[in-house]
């Protein structure tokens, strides 16, 4: 009766925390309540919407991020290196990448003398949020169709989505630096592993502070987002992690979300066009390096019900040794 109820329980728990096997993030990452960081390498692209030459109100970054490392339980006081002995650096076994689309909302004059491309933006911070839904360059519109329909269905935050995860074990890897790139993330190979935006309302945020645009475009970009969806990682809930939110020293203005962006250098690679809908637009393409932060543990109906696994474990074998 024992190893009955035993396995019974088993197997509703394998049915809980299944969910938590499935997709390329959720075996990469390590769901254990340690902090892990993606780290990637990135093709983006500036669409300056009024044409001006500069960073304009409106103005789009849009492109995808590349996570070629996964850092498994860092130690956040050594620029987010795994901690020695217990913490791990992975390739994923798999294609995952991060697609996204920020519009410009503010700007914030940062006081250094004008330079560079862009005129009147040296030393300046943008805030960011998600490109509107009525624009050329929302997300949904420069996903591949199969995909933002999946999208599209499954998630109820669509307007406040900055950024989706995608994952694919099949996919060819996605090595192109160009536009196209975007459209070779298709519903056809790739599932959604999470989508995570700025909420309405939340102290969520998305800003690059200019740096130097006089011999090159080079900048820094932080962020802290709000998981909105999670349907690759199942059963799983999110502890805060911190992030540098104003550019300044670590530790001097840090907040705390699920997901953030931090330590993020974007570079300026080329003048380029695009053309959308008829629409031809002037545009740069970028280079972006970034670190996110996640922090993932099973929810409490799991935790539980492993806990009432392990408990009927350790039961069976105190009543073997009774006997």
């Amino acid at each position: 009766m024992c190893f009955s109820r035993f396995f019974t329980v088993a197997a509703i728990c394998m049915v809980i925390a299944g969910p938590l096997q499935a997709g390329v993030l959720s075996s990469a990452i390590s769901i254990n309540g340690t902090r892990d960081n993606l780290n990637d390498r990135s093709f983006s692209i500036l669409i300056d919407v009024d044409g001006d030459g500069k960073y304009s109100i409106n103005d789009v970054i849009y492109g995808y991020l590349r996570v070629d490392t996964v850092n498994n339980d860092v130690d956040t006081t050594t620029a987010g290196t795994p901690i020695p002995a217990t913490g791990t650096a992975n390739a994923p076994v798999g294609e995952l990448g991060l697609l996204y689309s920020a519009q410009i909302t503010a700007i914030d004059d940062g006081g250094v003398p004008n330079g560079g491309i862009f005129p009147d933006t040296l030393g300046d911070t943008f805030s960011l949020s998600a490109t509107a839904a009525g624009s050329d360059f929302s997300l949904l519109n420069i996903l591949d169709p199969s995909l933002a329909t999946e999208l599209g269905t499954e998630l109820t935050n669509t307007s406040e989505t900055v950024f989706v995860a995608v994952s694919s074990t099949t996919s060819p890897v996605i090595g192109g630096v160009g536009l196209n790139s975007v459209s070779d993330f298709t519903g056809a190979d790739f599932d959604l592993e999470l989508a995570a935006g700025i909420a309405a309302g939340s102290d969520d945020f998305f800003h690059i502070l200019q740096s130097d645009m006089i011999d090159s475009f080079g900048a820094r970009e932080a962020a802290g987002f709000t998981i909105f969806d999670k349907p690759g990682l199942g059963s799983s809930i999110f502890l805060p992690v911190g992030v540098d939110s104003d550019f300044t020293n670590p530790g001097q203005d840090v907040s705390f979300h699920d997901f953030v962006l931090f330590g993020g250098e974007v570079s300026f690679d080329a003048p380029t066009t695009v053309v959308e809908n008829g629409t031809t637009y002037s545009a740069f393409t970028l280079t972006n390096h970034s670190n996110f932060g996640i922090n993932a543990v099973p929810e409490p109906t799991s935790l539980a019900a492993w806990g009432v696994l392990l408990g009927l474990g350790g039961f069976t074998r105190r009543r073997r040794k009774t006997a």
